[in-house]
């Protein structure tokens, strides 16, 4: 699986050219930085510095909740250019989140 650190290193984050070599070599578990690994491409979770993970099916279940988003996610979308827009909030505090 891949890790995607979040908002933390931990120092065994790889780039996004040492990712995508260990990928064409076949390995499926490293971490990483590169937002665009978090997709519903890849075996991947995103992981927050409080450990709280979120992968990209926990954005699709979401339907209801809506904690992470304003729209339903399906796998059209583009979670990397979401995160970096501020579209999904993951780095919200949980308690912020309840009260919207």
């Amino acid at each position: 699986m891949i890790e995607v650190h979040f908002d933390y290193a931990d120092g065994t984050e790889l780039s996004w050219f040492d990712a995508k070599r260990h990928l064409a070599k076949g390995a499926d578990s490293f971490a990483t930085h590169d937002l665009s690994f978090f997709s519903f491409d890849y075996d991947c979770v995103l992981v927050r510095s409080d450990g709280i993970m979120l992968t990209p099916q926990d954005l699709i279940d979401d339907k209801e909740a809506m904690r992470y988003s304003r729209k339903v996610i399906t796998k059209a979308h583009d979670l990397p250019k979401m995160l970096r827009s501020g579209a999904i909030r993951v780095w919200e505090d949980e308690t912020k989140q309840e009260e919207k």
